[in-house]
């Protein structure tokens, strides 16, 4: 069943269908309270778009979206715009055995994870921002990152263990990182951690992958890079734009 719409759309709380289309206008779909399994194809417009409780395809369309999902394994789909796509985890919340994908499209887009360690994120073409925060609060995992085309930056903010959670195996792989290109950018959290010469990690080899492990707590792995021809000066951008503030919800 579907909702077709020429007008704005607007959805709060629960919906009683499970397949919804969006309008060439900005619509919002707020389903948060939804325990179904949701399709949003939203369409033209900047639209607003946070998941359900289910397993969820969230797809902006043209224009510059804003995706969120906090529960179940969901596939966002910014399309072409700047977009915003935010996959987030509670500490308290069990999402260790979830994935989501998140996929910028075309354009400038901000892909984000806040304690949220299972996702796969590709953000296209255009000059992306990959947004971590608290790595290491919730259930250890592995996120994949592909940049695609254009000058990618990877940021990450705080580097918080749950005192329950075991975090060695949080890991970061960045599949396509290109030196001189894309930029590695740390914001630091705590006295713990600096953005210079202080910063506590041990860099290593594993065959053809460079490897930055922040003492146990988030390991961060660049695909094709060897760390005996780069230095850490190398991963980091001298003119990158100011940072932004982590997206909270």
């Amino acid at each position: 069943m579907s909702v077709i719409s020429n007008e704005p759309v607007e959805i709060y709380g629960e919906s009683d269908v499970d397949f919804l289309y969006g309008s060439i206008q900005r619509d919002y779909f707020n389903l948060e309270q939804d325990t179904d399994d949701i399709t949003v194809i939203a369409y033209n417009g900047d639209d607003d778009i946070f998941g359900s409780y289910g397993d969820d395809l969230l797809v902006g369309g043209a224009g510059n979206d804003f995706i969120y999902s906090r529960y179940g394994s969901n596939v966002m789909r910014g399309g072409s715009g700047d977009d915003q796509l935010l996959s987030k985890n509670h500490p308290s919340d069990d999402r260790g055995e979830y994935r989501d994908v998140l996929s910028g499209g075309s354009g400038n887009d901000v892909l984000s994870s806040e304690s949220s360690q299972n996702c796969t994120m590709d953000g296209g073409s255009g000059d992306d921002i990959f947004s971590f925060r608290d790595l290491g609060a919730a259930q250890s995992g592995v996120s994949f990152c592909i940049g695609g085309e254009g000058a990618d930056i990877f940021r990450f903010y705080e580097f918080e263990a749950h005192e329950d959670i075991d975090p060695t195996n949080s890991v970061v792989r960045i599949k396509d990182f290109e030196v001189g290109v894309d930029s590695l950018n740390f914001h630091y959290y705590s006295d713990e951690y600096r953005t210079d010469e202080d910063t506590s990690y041990i860099i290593k080899q594993m065959g053809s992958n460079m490897v930055i492990d922040f003492e146990d707590k988030v390991t961060i792995m660049l695909h094709g890079v060897d760390s005996n021809t780069v230095t850490m000066s190398d991963l980091f951008a001298n003119n990158q734009p100011d940072p932004i503030d982590p997206i909270l919800y």
